[in-house]
């Protein structure tokens, strides 16, 4: 966050941190999205194993995001966090405070990176699948021509 915010309340400044970061993944996700139109169904998709590491990736980010839900002091600097030891009752003033504001907005962002998450991970499974069908008929192709081709030379010999 940048020194200016320091005018925000630190609840304020929470929600607006863990806001930027969902908003964040909302847009690689959707990047990611758009990037396995790019995968062509190929026998050896390595922008498709590139697009499974970054799924990973982006889950993982949203598992971390998912636990400041849990505890949302994960959202507080050090220097607040050490300052709020003190005082515990401020500190769960201020958790009660993030966690009204986090229900309504955040809390929609969260679901809808999951569900961006889930297509994101459906399209890659379709995509693997093409993948693998393509390498079964070019495997099944292949042995038919091997036959062809050994027919062919039992028939002249």
């Amino acid at each position: 966050m940048k020194r200016d915010d320091k005018s925000l309340s630190v609840p304020m400044q929470m929600f607006v941190k863990l806001g930027v970061r969902q908003i964040n993944l909302i847009k690689n996700v959707v990047t990611a999205i758009k990037d396995t139109n790019t995968v062509h169904e190929r026998l050896w998709p390595t922008k498709l194993n590139n697009l499974e590491s970054t799924l990973i990736g982006l889950e993982e980010e949203a598992s971390a995001l998912e636990m400041f839900f849990e505890e949302p002091a994960g959202l507080l600097t050090d220097e607040q966090r050490k300052e709020l030891e003190k005082n515990i009752t401020q500190m769960g003033i201020i958790i009660t405070q993030f966690s009204q504001m986090s229900k309504g907005e955040a809390d929609e962002r969260r679901k809808r990176i999951y569900t961006l998450l889930e297509h994101l991970e459906r399209r890659i499974a379709e995509k693997k699948n093409v993948v693998n069908y393509n390498r079964t008929i070019l495997i099944s192709l292949t042995a038919i021509l091997i036959a062809i081709v050994s027919i062919t030379i039992a028939v002249i010999t």
